[in-house]
């Protein structure tokens, strides 16, 4: 009963700050995925996707919705199972602090929202981690093979489940349960099932190719390849020397964990001294599992480390829930104080971990595609702008005229090939692996149809040819055609930026390089209608474009057009407010000090506060085009 209030309660939690909708990393793939039963992304999510299928079939919200409520449902589990594991081994009190923590704690509070693959992870490794604990005291046979399946079932699911093999390996080896050797084999045979069958549905599914078909992965050779998560190799490792690794080991194991729990961590420490009490080998089952996924999150170099550290943070919630018991059972005073740190990573956390008002990504997915024509090629790379529009177009049907074109598909071989069978109309020129030649091949043998990039996404050697379009750029082969272009102005549908302008609080590295995309693509845009004469068109962009967080020098170049702008339509005041805030952003931006130096004039302001400004802009002529650098030059010569 305790158990399911627990269940509940987390589940409410966490499906109340899920994500209304489609979100960033990989959601937008794995959602259409399910849709259309296809092979993800590498090593695979077979399972993950026919129960996200399932979900989809709900009757409320839109289909993302109710795959968030998938996510929050596992993600209640992890917790239920840290609730059970806190109360088996140190008594009824450190159950409810370890789910607290655990549910607290940023990243889980924040997978927990999303259609994402991480929550099961964690649930999976946990309920394996529950079995050999009940093996381990209770010496039960029955509870080492499903600690076995369930853990083989976790790393079929996702390679996070590398982190249980030592364990699982030490504990078939030592708990005493019938023969050594009998156990092991068991062991190994349901170990191995979950990924047998892993190893024969990805290759069956990606034959009959569907619509989603990551990989190709229906021969032998690519479906090794594919399962190993190869394709990752350029990030696995990719640590710069040994200093680089020292540095990251500190930082992943103390930075990250006081970020996940704040002070309450504290509590870890005489949760390790209770561990210890539990039961013999329960303590060094814990390091084990520690140092393993330590291992892994310094060797596996991505930004986005925090996901891969789910198991260790609920051990450390376990911990917590240890601690605070030890704690009280010393002294009752010092216990409830002690659990009230929880209180620190719940406010600090709930500011930044729900993901109840995050439209980010379909909005982003819906104004790239809004002002497109009829049958538009989209050529996009970078997982943050390409999922989104996978589920905007696959599953809630948006733009079907408008084909995406994401270039790992466009520019592999294998994937180049298969297009031909999955997209009708089109004429494809013989593959070229460099694609800053290939893709213009595809635009020249497509001419009927126009072209267009989301903002990052050039090909190599095609930035000339690129004209701002709203939020993505059209693209043109001939130089010509682009200039052409670039006198056109263009009726642009209003932006839909809800969540848009508090992106930044997010903190997680895909959501805030896709908001430095939005807000770049905007500037642009504003920058090449000043350029034009349209500065009515340029104030719109500018102004929507500083909504969106973006980088310091992006933000500080669009106060700097806006000013221009609207110096162009005689608003001084507007103008002079605008090219301040460029320079409180980048005191040293000679464009910003050079137009506000130039307003001031017009506005016959303080002489010295204009030279001031001059030499700002003298001593960073780097910032400044060549017609403001003559300028420049033409008003610091010395009068005769």
């Amino acid at each position: 009963m305790a158990a399911a209030v627990c269940f509940l309660a987390a589940f409410g939690f966490f499906l109340a700050g899920a994500s209304p909708t489609v979100s960033f990393e990989d959601t937008g793939e794995l959602l259409l995925s399910a849709g259309v039963l296809g092979v993800t992304h590498p090593p695979g999510y077979p399972w993950l996707t026919m129960v996200m299928r399932l979900f989809m079939a709900l009757p409320f919200g839109d289909p993302a919705f109710r795959v968030n409520a998938m996510s929050a449902a596992a993600g209640a589990g992890a917790v239920t199972a840290a609730f059970a594991a806190g109360r088996r081994l140190s008594g009824p009190g450190a159950g409810p602090i370890a789910a607290v923590a655990l549910a607290a704690s940023k990243t889980l509070w924040w997978q927990a929202g999303i259609a994402d693959k991480y929550t099961w992870s964690i649930l999976l490794m946990l309920l394996t981690l529950l079995a050999l604990v009940r093996a381990w005291r209770d010496r039960a046979p029955g509870a080492l093979f499903a600690a076995a399946f369930l853990g083989g079932l976790a790393l079929s699911h996702h390679l996070h489940g590398l982190y249980l093999v030592p364990v699982v390996v030490a504990a078939a080896w030592v708990i005493p349960t019938g023969p050594r050797a009998r156990r092991i084999a068991m062991c190994l045979v349901l170990s191995a099932l979950p990924l047998m069958a892993k190893a024969v549905a990805i290759p069956i599914r990606s034959a009959v190719d569907p619509a989603m078909n990551w990989g190709l992965p229906d021969r032998a050779g690519r479906l090794a390849y594919y399962l190993a998560a190869r394709q990752y190799r350029f990030i696995m490792g990719s640590n710069k020397g040994p200093g680089d690794i020292a540095a990251r080991i500190v930082r992943h194991a103390t930075v990250l964990p006081l970020t996940e729990f704040g002070p309450a961590i504290g509590l870890a420490a005489p949760g390790l001294l209770a561990l210890r009490a539990a039961g013999p080998g329960l303590l060094p089952g814990a390091g084990l599992v520690f140092a393993t996924n330590l291992f892994f999150g310094v060797y596996y170099n991505t930004p986005e480390i925090e996901r891969y550290y789910l198991l260790s943070y609920a051990l450390l919630a376990i911990l917590i829930g240890l601690g605070a018991s030890r704690v009280f059972a010393a002294s009752p005073v010092f216990g409830i104080a002690a659990s009230l740190l929880l209180a620190v990573p719940l406010v600090i956390n709930g500011r930044t971990s729900p993901r109840d008002r995050h439209y980010l990504a379909w909005d982003f997915a819906v104004n790239q595609m809004a002002s497109l024509p009829a049958r538009a090629m989209l050529i996009c790379e970078g997982d943050d702008q390409a999922f989104p529009m996978f589920y905007a177009q696959g599953v809630m049907g948006l733009r079907p005229d408008v084909t995406l074109f994401p270039m790992p598909f466009a520019c592999w071989e294998p994937a180049y090939r298969r297009l031909p069978r999955t997209l009708t109309g089109f004429k494809w020129p013989p593959f070229v692996e460099d694609p800053g030649k290939h893709l213009p091949r595809i635009m020249v043998a497509n001419a009927d149809r126009p072209a267009f990039y989301t903002p990052g996404c050039t090909g190599e050697g095609s930035a000339e040819h690129l004209v701002p379009f709203g939020t993505v750029f059209a693209a043109f082969v001939d130089p010509g055609a682009a200039a052409r272009a670039r006198g056109r102005s263009i009726r642009f549908p209003a932006l839909r930026l809800r969540g848009a302008a508090d992106a930044g609080r997010y903190g997680d590295a895909v959501t805030v390089r896709a908001a430095r995309n939005y807000s770049t693509a905007l500037a642009y845009h504003g920058a090449e209608a000043i350029e034009q004469g349209r500065p009515e068109e340029a104030v719109r962009f500018l102004r929507e474009a500083l909504r969106v967080p973006g980088p310091i020098g992006t933000r500080a170049a669009a106060f700097t057009h806006l000013g221009m702008s609207c110096t162009m339509l005689r608003r001084f005041g507007d103008a002079e407010a605008a090219l301040r805030e460029g320079l409180k952003l980048k005191p040293d931006f000679g464009p910003a000090a050079f137009e506000l130096a130039r307003l001031l004039m017009v506005l016959r302001r303080e002489p010295a506060e204009i030279r001031e400004l001059i030499l700002i802009a003298a001593r960073h002529p780097e910032f400044l085009s060549a017609p403001e650098r003559r300028d420049l030059a033409r008003v610091l010569r010395p009068r005769r």
